[in-house]
């Protein structure tokens, strides 16, 4: 297996082309200071430049989808509008200005810009967004942005129509793609892609290759397909900065490849796994259950395994299984009430994020009316295997079995292995 590797976009980029502007090294015709202004102020200059001004495709937190926001300066404001609602538009101001080098700073509220950095009560570190961006480097096809805190890469690219007219554009597109899956043959080996959608993520690799060492990249919606965070390189000759997508035949295009669509055995939509069931636990114990609508195409919330919580279950859309990781439940005074992966063979647990379990369905015929969705360890805690779950209350050092309304509906902070759910 040829190994996948994913190029760090702004090192590429840098290296490409002459015309991408970067700061040179300190020389005796001018200071270092001075050079730094002359580079902010041909920024300033370019920002202005496009008469429909820019799209950023911004990378906020791994766990939020990535997004566009159509922005447009003059002078000393900048006005956005973000995919979600093109009718809602805000202006606030912006600065150019240094930290070790030069940076692009939304330094002023803005509802749509600051969207995904601001704060609340229930996300106090916001979605991981940022609001303050290191120049990496500049041109007329594009603005390089690192995230002063996520670290992701963001680019600012002009506009060739109107950014509310882009953005309708690129809704259209999303709700156009009818593809979770792909698979393509290159150099002579088959790969098969997973796209989700509702956090726009692509795992890619060998067909027979392990789920643990598919390259994982995230992607933006844009109005000809999607484009990738970085490049993707899935082999010498075949790079890639964008996919675009053919309607008529239902797969994505590029570089002279056909990514097409297929589907991966057992899938199942976000839609077919709504419903009742019965969950099964502890070798026949039994308790009804419901997998209703959380965050469309991303979340469910499992109903009436307890009276104090309901467990949130992800969607992932490329393989159509179901995602059940650690979490926090609620809390009580100063104490975290966690969800838990445990081995109940080895007796330990664990509060590590993104260890959990998958679920799967092993046989769909059509569209699915019944059928059983069975949990596995998803093995991202190597040196144990995540068979059951635990309710722990945690409080700096202490943690004790959660009790009152923080247990499961069997009256135990327990739930024991093995896993199903029977849907009825």
């Amino acid at each position: 297996m040829k190994k996948i590797s994913l190029i760090v976009a702004a090192a590429m980029l840098l290296g490409l082309t002459s015309c991408w502007k970067v700061l040179e090294p300190d020389s005796f015709e001018e200071s270092s200071s001075a050079r730094l202004n002359t580079y902010l102020e041909n920024v300033r200059t370019l920002l202005q430049t496009p008469s429909n001004g820019w799209i950023l495709e911004y990378y906020p937190g791994s766990s939020y989808a990535a997004t566009s926001f159509a922005l447009k300066f003059t002078g000393q404001k900048v006005t956005a509008i973000h995919e979600d609602n093109v009718n809602e538009d805000a202006t606030s101001t912006y600065r150019l200005t240094t930290d070790d080098g030069p940076v692009l700073s939304f330094d002023t509220y803005n509802t749509v810009l600051h969207k995904y950095a601001t704060p609340s009560a229930s996300k106090y570190q916001a979605k991981g967004g940022d609001f303050e961006f290191d120049i990496l480097s500049y041109s007329d096809e594009a603005i390089i942005l690192r995230g002063k805190r996520s670290r992701n890469i963001c680019t600012l690219r002009p506009l060739s129509k109107r950014g509310d007219f882009y953005l309708d554009d690129v809704k259209y597109m999303e709700k156009t793609i009818n593809v979770a899956a792909v698979s393509v043959t290159i150099d002579g080996e088959e790969m098969i892609g997973y796209l989700d959608s509702g956090i726009r993520s692509l795992s890619i690799g060998g067909k027979d290759q392990d789920e643990s060492e598919l390259a994982t990249i995230r992607y933006v919606v844009t109005d000809k397909g999607i484009r990738f965070m970085r490049p993707l390189t899935l082999a010498p000759d075949a790079s890639f900065e964008s996919w675009e997508y053919d309607s008529e035949n239902t797969r994505f295009t590029a570089g002279g490849y056909n990514f097409d669509k297929t589907i991966p055995k057992g899938w199942v939509s976000y839609d077919d796994y709504l419903g009742n069931y019965t969950l099964y636990y502890g070798g026949g114990e039994t308790m009804n259950v419901t997998l209703a609508q959380k965050e469309k195409e991303v979340t469910f919330a499992l109903k009436g395994v307890s009276s104090g919580f309901d467990i949130e279950i992800g969607y992932s859309g490329g393989r159509g299984r179901l995602t059940w990781v650690r979490q926090t439940v609620g809390g009580t005074g100063s104490s975290e009430i966690a969800l838990c992966p445990w081995d109940s063979d080895a007796g330990y647990y664990t509060w590590l994020e993104n260890v959990g379990m998958y679920g799967y369905v092993t046989d769909t015929t059509g569209v699915p009316e019944a059928f059983t969705v069975n949990f596995a360890d998803n093995r991202v805690w190597e040196d144990y295997h995540v068979s059951a779950w635990l309710v722990m209350q945690i409080s700096g050092e202490s943690r004790t079995g959660a009790s009152g309304k923080w247990v499961f509906s069997n009256g135990s902070y327990q739930l024991p292995g093995p896993l199903s759910m029977e849907k009825k």
